[in-house]
């Protein structure tokens, strides 16, 4: 989907950025500015790499399954090694959050073990998301 118009796709990549900055803004500089830069340095190289490969796809012609497969697993490594970052980044904030609640200890310990749960739910089914953005319907 993205392979037409990129700048979707640069502009997901900010968000990305922005994201993880939101969680990380009140902490430490030396926390907040390595933890900004991490997901910045993958998700440009992640872009690069993407471009490199979908304009390769785009300007050439008769190309078989296993470029579009090794495009696809690409697609799948890269979704991996950008939202593992970003899930433990929302785990590490939600749960020091969780804790600082004023609640009975083993409400924290379910409340925390449901939001653990439903981040790995968000994971699971990102990918598909991500898949279909940025593979789109190709063979």
């Amino acid at each position: 989907m993205f392979m037409n118009q990129p700048f979707y796709a640069i502009l997901l990549g900010m968000i990305y950025i922005g994201i993880v900055y939101l969680f990380v803004r009140k902490e430490k500089k030396v926390i907040t500015y390595s933890l900004t830069i991490l997901p910045g340095l993958l998700q440009l190289s992640f872009l690069y790499l993407w471009l490199d490969k979908a304009t390769f796809l785009m300007r050439s012609t008769n190309l078989g399954f296993e470029v579009y497969n090794s495009y696809l697993r690409f697609i799948h490594m890269s979704y991996f090694i950008l939202m593992i970052p970003l899930v433990l980044i929302c785990v590490w904030f939600g749960i020091k959050k969780i804790i600082s609640l004023d609640f009975f200890s083993w409400f924290k310990i379910l409340f925390s073990l449901a939001y653990i749960g439903a981040l790995l739910g968000i994971l699971i089914i990102g990918k598909f998301i991500f898949v279909l953005l940025y593979y789109g319907f190709a063979p």
